[in-house]
Order: C-alpha cells, then structure tokens, then sequence
C-alpha cells in the first residue's frame, strides 16, 4: 500500500511548508528533486534549493498557512489541491511588500520514489493574487 505511505508524506511536507521546518525535509524529499512552477523563472533542483524556497516562503509571505482542501494518492503520484493565507511581507514578483493578508488556491502533483517527493508540479492563482495586492485591476475596476 505504497499510496497512503505517500499521502502521508506529502501531508508531512506541507505542514513542514507551514512551520517552517527546514530540517526535516531531507526526511520527506529526495536529495536531487525538481520542482516546477509557473511563477519559477526556472525549475528549482535538490534538496538545499528546497530548503532556501521554504526559507523565502516564510520571509516574504508572514503568518503562512497551508491547507489540504483534497488529496488523492494513486501509485507513485499524490495530487493535492490547496489553499494558502498569508500576509505579503516582502518582495514578491516584483512588488514591494504591502502588508496586505492575501489567499490564494493551487493544485500540485506530487511524484514519489522510495516514499520521498522527486518531483512537485504545481499551477496556482497568481492572477488572483496579482488582483489582491493591487497590481493588476480586477474586470471591472479602473487601473490605479
């Protein structure tokens, strides 16, 4: 049952994601993963670049929750779609911190080896985000 092992794993990364725990990923990912995003100029590889996102998560986005709206674990994959409250603290695609509290929702695919994350791929609402913090107006709205 190679499945819930990896839904747990996954379930452990993500509360990692919200504490901040840096440590304990070398447990739950492997040494050479990749990640794929689209707000990721380029994919992001092993284990220390992981760590330094983790890292950057928490310093540009305070207050960080991540939360499991739905998971489904089948063979070597786990998908999860999520939803994140945050305050935008610093820097974030080209915007200076606005104090602003934010949410937003992705999915991500998760693919395991050996009960260990080797590779997250993942879309989210960035136009969402882009609307809450002001850069782009929402349909409708006059641009400020």
């Amino acid at each position: 049952m190679v499945a819930p092992q990896n839904a747990d794993v996954v379930s452990r990364l993500i509360q990692a994601w919200n504490t901040g725990s840096v440590g304990d990923l070398a447990q739950l990912l492997a040494p050479d993963i990749t990640v794929h995003y689209p707000a990721m100029p380029k994919p992001m590889h092993g284990l220390q670049e992981y760590q330094a996102y983790i890292r950057w998560l928490h310093k540009t986005f305070g207050d960080l929750e991540i939360s499991i709206e739905e998971s489904i674990a089948a063979g070597d994959n786990v998908v999860v779609r999520w939803s994140q409250r945050c305050v935008h603290q610093a820097k974030f695609l080209g915007l200076p911190a606005t104090g602003k509290p934010i949410s937003w929702t992705g999915i991500t695919i998760f693919r395991l080896h050996d009960v260990r994350v080797i590779e997250e791929r993942g879309e989210e609402d960035l136009l969402g985000v882009m609307w809450q913090l002001g850069a782009i107006p929402r349909p409708g709205q006059k641009a400020t």
